[in-house]
């Protein structure tokens, strides 16, 4: 623990300068933090507030946009009634009379059933230009309202109107005419209660918050809330904009919304000091906070650390220079502190690595030349020499042709493996000495089995490890196809990409994957002359060709097996 306490105190190590410069940092990041922090919260809970009261404006504009639609589909309904209407229209009916009564009857009917499901509808009306007016139960149309202007236009221009008026009261009118041989005839007249039309608009949203609706014509329509109704400014339809206005001597944010489908303008309006109280009840500004402390404190620490730390990127970029295998490499660093008594440990430490891998280097290669030379001694030459001399001696006295030349075979065989000492010979070689094992198997197996060469021309003058690919041919032949009578033995060698690749293949039964499993082993198992086996060849090729040399094995039961070896380029094997 003092020790620890020593090193914060010490600017000569790293710890120190890094305890006191992130000290100093963290200490200048709360200072900003705390003076920021109102700014940011104002700015979030304003983002919050405007996105709240624009979802809620066009959600209650939508709602009395359907309800006006709705409307306006109703008068069209009405037009569009051939049998009543029209016979009303075309009646010529003394008003109160008997025959004016009974046309009466069915049209308040009709206007009674389209509205009977529409509670904002209080009243439905079918005007005829000569005076006469039929009119829902309850309704009461003022004749006054036919020599209105929206009236007026309504005939004159023989469209519908849309009339936004609050005499005390806020109502909605919608007049739709009725044309007959190119004249108006009558109009459908509806008026509504703008309270009912506008009944989401008189939901609390929001704590604080006022709303207010004007006409296309800047009459108000709605209001919630005492605060003064704030000026309208000019815009386009659909258009959403935000603002701070001074209302009644206290500042307050306004959202305003021109509806695309009414033509309404609705206000939004919270007061500032209820935004800021709102904000300042957030108590997740104080997470906020500390995380910004903490962001900025790793940004300043990042910036003076690349500045001290110089030496431990040199240490840095030396360990992956041994990363890519330059184990040559030495950390040069002269500083004192924690660093450069690291860097003097990974500098005794790679020559520790270097003094082990030439010591591995040596053994390996021993051991590689003591597996030859135990591969070559596993006969004794001299006595094997003498005893297929004498066989083959005997086999010719007494006309024995086939003893005899499998004898020639085998002392072939034995004096060219034997014979050659070096470890590595031509693959012209190595085809010979398969030739002469093919030739003891056939009188072994006494069977017609053929073997096959397909190798490209260039490939004849390689150099390659000895017996490297007679045990595979040896397997191919004694597990694959000794019982066919039909047997083929196919080698290929062909140049792909930078390396050599060695194929053999027969179309003996194939092995399974647990036999596959078994030939790609470690190699660790012993092996004889006749039967060196796959795992050994696995072993001598990866020990000589390194990890990027492969040997692969496909194989379909009954039908085929193939043995591939990859074999990187070395300069020695085309010398």
């Amino acid at each position: 623990m003092k020790a620890d306490f020593k090193r914060f105190l010490n600017l000569h190590t790293l710890q120190g300068k890094m305890f006191v410069i992130i000290l100093a940092v963290a200490l200048l990041v709360m200072a900003l933090s705390l003076t920021l922090c109102c700014y940011l919260c104002v700015d979030a809970v304003e983002e919050l507030t405007a996105g709240y009261m624009i979802n809620y404006i066009q959600f209650a504009d939508e709602t009395l946009s359907e309800k006006l639609d709705n409307a306006i589909m109703t008068s069209l309904a009405v037009t569009a009634d051939q049998e009543i209407v029209q016979e009303t229209i075309q009646s010529s009916a003394a008003l109160a009379s008997y025959r004016w009564f009974q046309q009466y009857k069915p049209t308040v009917s009709l206007l009674n059933g389209v509205i009977s499901d529409k509670p904002y509808i209080t009243t439905a009306a079918l005007v005829l230009l000569d005076g006469r007016i039929y009119q829902s139960t309850g309704g009461v149309l003022r004749g006054t309202a036919l020599q209105e202007d929206w009236f007026l236009r309504t005939v004159e221009s023989a469209s519908m109107q849309i009339d936004y008026r609050n005499d005390g009261v806020p109502m909605v009118r919608v007049a739709c005419p009725i044309i007959r041989a190119r004249r108006v005839s009558a109009v459908v007249m509806l008026e509504m209660s703008f309270q009912e039309l506008a009944e989401a608009f008189r939901l609390s949203p929001l704590e604080g918050m006022s709303l207010y609706t004007y006409s296309p014509e800047g009459v108000l329509m709605y209001q919630s809330g005492d605060t003064p109704a704030p000026p309208v400014k000019p815009g386009r339809p659909g258009e959403i904009t935000q603002s701070y206005q001074t209302l009644g001597g206290e500042q307050h944010f306004l959202v305003q919304y021109e509806s695309v489908a009414s033509g309404l303008t609705t206000v939004g309006i919270i007061d500032t000091r209820t935004m800021i109280l709102g904000a300042l009840r957030l108590t997740d500004q104080v997470a906020g906070i500390a995380a910004l402390c903490l962001v900025l404190a790793i940004l300043a620490s990042c910036v003076f650390s690349a500045f001290l730390c110089r030496n431990l990127n040199v240490l840095i970029q030396s360990m992956q220079q041994v990363r890519r295998g330059n184990v040559n490499v030495r950390a040069r660093i002269a500083s004192k502190d924690e660093i450069g008594e690291v860097a003097g440990a990974f500098n005794t430490m790679m020559e520790r690595i270097r003094s082990l891998l030439d010591e591995v280097r040596v053994q390996e290669e021993q051991k590689r030349r003591a597996e030859q030379d135990v591969l070559a001694a596993q006969i004794k030459p001299h006595f094997i020499y003498n005893a297929i001399s004498a066989i083959q001696y005997v086999a010719s006295m007494r006309g024995q042709k086939d003893i005899e030349a499998a004898a020639l075979s085998l002392s072939s065989l034995l004096r060219s493996v034997l014979g050659n000492r070096d470890e590595f010979i031509t693959l012209w070689e190595e085809r010979e000495y398969i030739e002469h094992y093919i030739a003891l198997q056939r009188f072994k197996f006494q069977n017609s089995f053929r073997l096959v060469w397909e190798v490209d021309e260039a490939l004849w003058a390689m150099r390659l490890p000895k017996l490297l690919v007679q045990p595979i041919v040896e397997n191919a032949l004694i597990h694959g196809i000794a019982l066919r009578e039909d047997g083929l033995i196919t080698v290929k060698g062909t140049r792909q990409g930078g390396e050599t690749v060695l194929k053999v293949v027969d179309n003996g039964r194939g092995m399974n994957e647990r036999q596959i499993a078994e030939c790609v082993g470690d190699g660790s198992a012993p092996s004889t002359f006749r039967h060196v086996g796959l795992q050994n060849v696995m072993l001598r090729v990866r020990a000589i060709y390194g990890p990027e040399a492969r040997c692969q094995i496909f194989s379909s039961s009954n039908q085929f097996t193939c043995v591939e070896l990859h074999l990187p380029d070395r300069k020695e094997d085309w010398q």
